[in-house]
């Protein structure tokens, strides 16, 4: 599909507004079901850069908005997505050999060391070790017992297992928290969810979502959308799908922001 978002950044002063700072991410490919074939930015941004976690960006310095003014950037990009059910068995998901040791260190959104999350990540681990048995533990403790609730800013997993509620990103980070804790590599992903109509305009507010994905030697990097498996349960654990449209990978990680840049 062909996928056009506007990005517009306001001035409600009232004197000019100089030197103002936007960066917006471009989508990422992102195996086994995301291919980006071309990306495009109106106007030319000043310059575009790639993060270490794969992530593209268009960065901008306006030179002035005048008061009561807007700026306008446009992007389109030609996105393949592919709906697909990985045949996930428990005791197939073959031997970790630290390949991807990066996703297994505590960070603010995903404080893994804390105390709160790891005594959690305990109770939920499989007796018998299986990797796919604890994620699918970790997977439905959070459809059951942390109510979705739409929050401001974004909170990290230990807030929320203590509070019991949060957004998608919330819930995503909760879900990357305890894999890392019980020894399972796993990242935010921050995108759109939404099913997808030709010609429909949707505001950020409708189609912003956070999720998860979580490692396994054996098939790579699997999706698991928690806030969608409240409604869903069995359709979105491991079945990526053309519903989920991936932006960035990595907690804390937006995939636009008015404010100093990503890097």
């Amino acid at each position: 599909m062909t996928v056009s978002y506007v990005v517009t950044v306001a001035n409600s002063g009232t004197g000019p507004a100089e030197q103002v700072p936007l960066t917006v991410a471009f989508p990422r490919p992102s195996a086994p079901n995301q291919d980006v074939l071309s990306t495009t930015a109106s106007p030319e941004p000043n310059r575009t850069f790639e993060d270490g976690l794969g992530n593209r960006f268009a960065t901008y310095i306006i030179d002035q908005i005048p008061a009561g003014s807007n700026f306008t950037a446009t992007f389109t990009a030609s996105v393949v997505l592919r709906d697909m059910d990985i045949n996930i068995r428990p005791g197939a998901g073959g031997t970790y050999a630290g390949e991807e040791d990066a996703f297994l260190t505590p960070s603010y959104f995903a404080d893994s060391d804390n105390p709160v999350v790891v005594a959690k990540a305990r109770e939920l681990e499989s007796p018998s070790g299986d990797v796919y048995q604890t994620v699918w533990n970790i997977y439905n403790f959070i459809i059951d017992s942390i109510a979705y609730q739409q929050l401001p800013g974004e909170w990290p997993a230990s807030w929320v297992l203590t509070h019991g509620e949060g957004g998608s990103a919330e819930l995503g980070n909760v879900f990357v928290a305890l894999a890392r804790a019980s020894g399972i590599p796993a990242r935010r992903i921050s995108g759109w969810g939404e099913v997808f109509n030709v010609s429909e305009t949707l505001s950020v507010n409708r189609f912003s979502h956070g999720w998860a994905e979580f490692y396994m030697p054996a098939f790579g990097w699997i999706p698991a959308d928690p806030t969608w498996g409240k409604t869903h349960r069995f359709d979105n654990l491991g079945r990526p799908d053309d519903m989920h449209l991936v932006m960035t990978k990595g907690e804390g990680i937006h995939f636009f922001q008015r404010g100093p840049g990503t890097q």
